[in-house]
């Protein structure tokens, strides 16, 4: 694990992996009311990354079982969200591997495997060319989840309300605070209903009932 880190698991919620995360997103199955997602389990084998001189993770090993909600803890600098990018694909390890369902992560080709993985962003990565809403609907219309556009929509109504930003669809991300972005994110994450949802940060800069209502939906 992380130097100075420490990991924390909780059979009571569904599954994932973050600074906060989950696996089986409730809030897509329910309150958006599409598609079905499999919580699926994280094994982490002796995994390895240094940036120059600087080891960042030294020999990491975690297993994570369908359903398990995690939590990594640590100071800053320890490496954990250096894990979650590599959990998604976005940065390849020196040694080690990463199983999520039982299929080895393809570093070469992010985001091609048989599982819909998930990521909140500690600085959001939205699109600053597109609106709220679009940011929101890109994966729908990218995989053409539905036909009809109406239906899209409807769903990432549904999301910004989720995250109290229904009256913000048609404003630009430049104009939003960090809070705000990562609410956006947030709600972008969710209406791809992945198997597994990782956050990173998802709290930070946010009032305390927003916390509460993004702790909520993580849990």
């Amino acid at each position: 694990m992380p130097e100075h880190g420490e990991i924390v698991k909780d059979n009571g919620g569904n599954g994932g992996l973050g600074t906060a995360g989950r696996g089986n997103n409730r809030a897509g199955n329910g309150l958006l009311g599409y598609l079905n997602s499999t919580p699926v389990g994280v094994k982490i084998s002796g995994l390895t990354k240094s940036f120059g001189q600087n080891r960042v993770l030294r020999g990491v090993d975690l297993e994570i079982e369908p359903g398990e909600t995690v939590v990594i803890l640590g100071k800053s600098g320890t490496g954990k969200s250096v894990l979650l990018r590599h959990i998604i694909g976005l940065e390849k390890p020196d040694s080690g591997a990463i199983l999520i369902g039982g299929e080895t992560v393809e570093y070469d080709a992010p985001g091609k495997g048989e599982h819909t993985v998930a990521m909140v962003f500690q600085s959001s990565a939205l699109f600053n060319s597109l609106t709220v809403a679009d940011n929101v609907a890109l994966y729908l219309r990218e995989h053409k989840v539905f036909k009809d556009d109406s239906k899209v929509r409807q769903i990432v109504s549904s999301a910004l309300d989720i995250v109290g930003l229904s009256e913000k669809e048609d404003v630009m991300p430049s104009v939003l605070s960090g809070g705000m972005k990562r609410r956006v994110a947030t709600a972008r994450a969710l209406v791809m209903n992945p198997d597994l949802l990782l956050f990173d940060e998802p709290t930070a800069g946010l009032d305390p009932m927003m916390t509460r209502t993004i702790g909520d939906l993580i849990l």
